[in-house]
């Protein structure tokens, strides 16, 4: 195992084995500075959650009331047979769809996710080639190798290395070089698409269900009542490196799009996209409606702004989700900031997400909340892989303290998911630019433990 991954993890198990003796958002601690544009509100971004002592601790609540309480949960009538192949979870079954790889050099051999019983396809990133076995390449203990005379492409570790440009360094096998970086295609030209059968169970982290959480939007859907869906993030929710925003094949929708399609499929919804035309600092959307069903309508907006952080969320909330919440109203706001900050106190950035949402409920006191934690970037890049592992903990005490005082709001534990994968594989098998954005296949997970968080695949028939 890489060792900034070992490393990172014992931090990730520490934050876990503490978090019942935490109190989340010290009031004393002040947000870092980000030199974010600071735009109608200029607060600094400081206000903890704050904790009531009247609230009912976790050691109050009697073995009855919880049995009761875990006896009258409701779920939706819904069933994963309705959901694209795309959207099946990878970390259930014995099926893996479109699992990516890199290879270095012909000969190469590589772990996937699951040691492989059978391949079932390989194809090149875009899916418009397909490679054979035993000729292109072979299956070996499990994993994948590529033959010496091999049609898949291979980018050779001499122009991998190779790098002229400083700007960015990464360590590899041990050495500091400069990084083979960059947006669009030039990481998933090289990337395969591999779809196999395996036996083996996941035994990495798991994102737990929050559907109970979300009820009140889950019955909503299901009596087919029409919903608002604004996404507020990063270059990652924006959709950086996914195949669509790139213009090319297979047209990928981002993470975002994914999982909102992913719902309109469950309930039989139309998605309808906002076109953000006042901005051009916003992800693009398609020109027309998706449509699954037409029992209600989920507006989408993203809102999403690359490069920015939870402090310009905080910062920025009047231009960029306030006119939207007033004109489509808003039943669930996924905050997706924190991928940015690599060296702001993780307690700072959850500071910043709890002022987003605390800014958010006069305008919208019904919205439920689902906070995104980031993927991590890199593990061998200089500079990129700090200390955003460990918000995701911070993320989850402030989602417990407004759930304790009934304000829906749960975490997609994307750093927990990222780092168990990267665990199993190299980062350029799952990178869309080799520094911090997800490629196609990172982007099915995000969607895939989105959807797990608000309703669960194994509440699905």
């Amino acid at each position: 195992m890489n060792t900034h991954i070992k490393t990172i993890l014992c931090a990730l198990c520490l934050c876990a084995l503490t978090v019942t003796g935490m109190t989340a958002c010290d009031k004393t601690d002040t947000p870092a500075d980000t030199d974010a544009p600071t735009v109608m509100e200029t607060t600094p971004v400081t206000d903890p959650v704050e904790t009531e002592a009247e609230e009912t601790t976790a050691e109050e609540t009697t073995a009855e009331e919880t049995t009761e309480e875990e006896t009258t949960v409701w779920l939706p009538d819904v069933s994963m047979s309705d959901l694209s192949d795309i959207m099946q979870p990878i970390f259930r079954g014995n099926t893996v769809k479109n699992e990516t790889v890199m290879f270095l050099d012909k000969g190469d051999t590589k772990k996937l996710l699951y040691p492989i019983d059978s391949i079932v396809s390989v194809t090149n990133y875009m899916g418009t080639v397909t490679y054979r076995e035993g000729i292109d390449y072979v299956l070996e203990d499990g994993m994948l190798k590529v033959t010496k005379n091999s049609a898949i492409p291979c980018i050779t570790r001499a122009r991998y290395l190779d790098v002229a440009d400083p700007t960015l360094q990464t360590w590899f096998e041990g050495e500091l070089h400069n990084t083979y970086w960059g947006e669009g295609r030039l990481m998933t030209d090289w990337q395969v698409c591999v779809t196999y059968t395996h036996s083996e169970e996941w035994g990495g982290f798991t994102q737990n269900c929050e559907a109970q959480t979300y009820e009140k939007l889950l019955r909503k859907l299901q009596a087919g009542e029409d919903v608002t869906i604004i996404f507020y993030g990063d270059s990652d929710s924006y959709g950086a490196c996914s195949s669509y925003m790139s213009g090319h094949a297979p047209y990928q929708p981002s993470f975002a799009m994914l999982t909102t399609y992913a719902l309109a499929d469950l309930f039989d919804y139309t998605v309808h996209h906002v076109r953000l035309a006042e901005r051009t600092d916003t992800a693009p959307i398609p020109s027309e409606d998706y449509v699954a069903g037409t029992r209600g309508t989920i507006t989408y907006v993203n809102s999403s702004v690359g490069g920015w952080g939870t402090r310009d969320g905080a910062n920025n909330l009047n231009t960029h989700v306030k006119p939207y919440i007033e004109e489509y109203g808003c039943d669930l706001l996924i905050i997706a900031l924190g991928g940015n900050d690599a060296t702001m106190p993780a307690r700072s950035a959850a500071n910043n997400v709890s002022m987003i949402i605390k800014r958010v409920l006069p305008m919208a006191p019904d919205t439920s909340f689902l906070i995104l934690a980031t993927t991590m970037p890199n593990p061998d890049s200089v500079g990129w892989f700090v200390k955003q592992d460990l918000q995701e903990a911070e993320f989850i005490l402030m989602a417990e303290e407004y759930e304790g005082k009934g304000i829906p709001c749960a975490v997609a534990c994307m750093t927990s998911v990222s780092l168990a994968v990267m665990e199993r594989k190299d980062y350029r098998d799952i990178t869309g630019n080799n520094i911090n954005h997800p490629n196609d296949f990172t982007s099915r997970l995000y969607a895939q433990t989105m959807i797990q968080a608000l309703i669960g695949y194994e509440n699905m028939k």
